[in-house]
Formats: structure tokens, C-alpha cells, sequence
């Protein structure tokens, strides 16, 4: 029985040797195919409440030799966000359906080769105050099957607000108005806001006549606390170091000058930014110089061309009070010619 018991146990060890030699062979001849990854970045970490940013997401294939298909994935907003109107859907993803509802956006069908990704993005706006945190669903492909989610948090919270008005809004021309400005420290928000400021450039056209170098004097704690007001080019306007307790509002106004032409303008401010709170949305007005809606003067081509346009109505009158006068002088020669030939 032990002699027989040998060439057994051999023959189980050739078997085994060949299983082991030819296991890397079955592995390069069926590789694993992985599925497809995701990840997702806000706009901006912080954001004032009522204001937008974006939301990007990105797919990749991990795959380096094999394509995958039908990869899709859904996420819902928490609910201190939704989707902003419009979406501002931007980018594209592998020929795949991309679809945004009030509160969600959704991947279907893509397709990616190895080794390649793809981005996409869309605008959101803020809803509620508080740290809004975003989770995808999980990933998924045809051929890799389901992979892993996303995530990434955004701070909701009220941001200081800017307000600006020309005073007068319709100015004639080289006419001046008073560019007024407006801040606000929400009440709900717990403490003063630090080192607020923005920027404004003029659109060509509007150059600044005067400034005033004292913004919004206020007593905190016992002492006195400005921001400045500076300009630079004759076009752009810029407050910086603003300290601003809760519920306060500060104003100040600068002179602008209008040109010399009709026209509408429209000034744009930059976002109001603090050094220890959410970033205000930015702020706008318009003025009018002049009568931008009024006819220019005819030319003298123009009043000629009225004149012998022969749809003038009239036309037809003169040419027919010419045709009375002259058939009138006729007769009356033909009358004088009639008397003479009698005598």
C-alpha cells in the first residue's frame, strides 16, 4: 500500500504545480475590472445665505486597459441647499444624461475609455444657515459594477449685505450724481464683522469727482472705529478695515461725473468680503446721462429723401394743383387766341 500510496501523492503534486504555473496565465487572461471613482468639490467653503456657488463633480476610470459604460450616480442636496435657477449646468461627462432636479443632480449612460475622467458642475444656492454636509450616492458601471460615494461640506450663515444707488439715477450730460453705498450687519448674525471691504470699477464713462475719506464712524467698545474709503484712477472705488457691529448699517457716497454722451451704465461691485465672516454677494446700479432713447436729428439725405418719397401723401395734391394751374393758363391763352382771330 505505501508503494502504491507514491505515484498518487506524485501525481497530486504535478497537478498542483500546474494549477500554480498556470494561475497567472487565467489572471492576465480574465483581469478585474474596477469601478469607476467620484469626487466632489464646493465652490467656496463658506457661503451667505440666498447666495450661489458651485458644485463640481468628477468621474475617472481607474481601469488602464479596459473602458467602462452605463456609469451613473444621483445625489440629493441636504436640505440647507437646492438647486440654483437657473442651474448653470456646465461640462459635460461621457455622453451620459445629466439631469438636475430642485434638490438633486443625477448621472446616467456614460461611458469613459481608461484611464480618462470627466467634470461637470452645478450651481446651488443656500437655503438654510449651517454646516451643510453632501453625500453622493454610490458610483456605478456596467462592467465595474458599484464603487464608492462622495462627500464635502459647505458653511451656510448670514452674510453682510451691500446696497448702492445713484442719487439722481437720470443725470444730463457731463451731469454729476451721488453714488451712494449701504452696509449691513445682519441681526442674526453673534458678533461684529472685521476688516469689511469691496471694490468697485466704473464702467468707462463714469469718473469719480469726489470721495469722502470717513466711513461710518461707530463706537465699539468705548472707541471710534472707520473704514477707508480710497480711489485710484479716477474709476475705482475700494472701502477696506471696516468694522461693522450686529444690526448696524454704515453708509457713505462718492461723486461721479457722467460723459459727455447718452448713454446707460451700469456699475458692479465686487463680492463684500470681512476677514471673519461669510462673503456678501455684490452689488449694482445704473444711471442715465442724457436721453440714450431719443432720435437722432435727420440728415440732410434723410429730409431730401422724405421729400420725393413718392408714398408722401402729398405728393398726389401738388401734382394735382400743377395740373389745374396749368390747364388754366392754357385755356385762358387759347380764349385770348379765339378774341383776336373774331376781329
Amino acid at each position: 500500500m505505501g508503494r502504491r500510496s507514491r505515484p498518487i501523492a506524485s501525481a497530486f503534486l504535478v497537478a498542483a504545480l500546474f494549477v500554480v504555473a498556470l494561475a497567472p496565465a487565467a489572471a492576465l487572461a480574465s483581469p478585474i475590472t474596477n469601478p469607476p471613482t467620484i469626487a466632489m468639490a464646493f465652490g467656496a467653503p463658506t457661503l451667505g445665505l440666498g447666495n450661489s456657488t458651485s458644485l463640481t463633480f468628477t468621474i475617472a476610470n481607474p481601469n488602464v486597459a479596459s473602458s467602462l459604460s452605463g456609469i451613473g450616480f444621483g445625489d440629493t442636496l441636504p436640505s440647507g441647499l437646492m438647486v440654483a435657477t437657473p442651474n448653470g449646468l456646465s461640462g459635460t461627462c461621457g455622453g451620459g444624461t445629466i439631469t438636475t432636479g430642485p434638490t438633486s443632480a443625477t448621472l446616467a449612460g456614460a461611458t469613459l475609455a481608461a484611464s480618462t475622467s470627466c467634470t461637470f458642475s452645478v450651481d446651488i444656492t443656500a437655503i438654510s444657515p449651517g454646516v451643510q454636509v453632501n453625500t453622493t450616492g454610490n458610483v456605478t458601471s456596467t462592467e465595474g459594477g458599484a464603487g464608492g460615494t462622495a462627500t464635502d461640506s459647505i458653511t451656510v450663515g448670514w452674510a453682510p449685505t451691500l446696497g448702492m444707488t445713484f442719487d439722481p439715477s437720470t443725470i444730463p450730460l457731463n451731469g454729476t450724481s451721488e453714488l451712494k453705498f449701504g452696509i449691513y450687519n445682519p441681526e442674526t448674525n453673534s458678533d461684529d464683522l472685521i476688516g469689511l471691504g469691496f471694490t468697485l470699477t466704473l464702467p468707462a464713462g463714469l469718473t469719480v469727482a469726489d470721495s469722502s475719506t470717513d466711513v461710518c464712524p461707530v463706537d465699539v467698545g468705548g472707541s471710534t472705529v472707520t473704514g477707508t474709503v480710497t480711489t485710484s484712477g479716477g474709476h475705482t472705488i475700494s472701502l477696506t478695515g471696516l468694522r461693522l457691529p450686529v444690526s448696524w448699517v454704515c453708509s457713505f457716497s462718492v461723486i461721479v461725473t457722467g460723459p459727455g454722451q447718452a448713454v446707460v451704465l451700469t456699475a458692479k461691485s465686487g463680492a463684500l468680503t470681512s476677514t471673519n465672516g461669510i462673503p456678501g454677494a455684490a452689488a449694482t446700479a445704473s444711471i442715465v446721462v442724457g436721453n440714450p432713447n431719443a432720435t437722432a436729428p435727420p440728415s440732410s439725405t434723410t429730409r431730401i429723401e422724405t421729400l420725393v418719397n413718392r408714398s408722401d401723401p402729398t405728393l398726389p395734391l401738388i401734382l394735382l394743383l400743377a395740373f389745374v394751374v396749368g390747364f388754366a393758363a392754357v385755356r385762358r391763352a387759347a380764349m385770348r387766341g379765339v378774341r383776336a382771330d373774331s376781329r
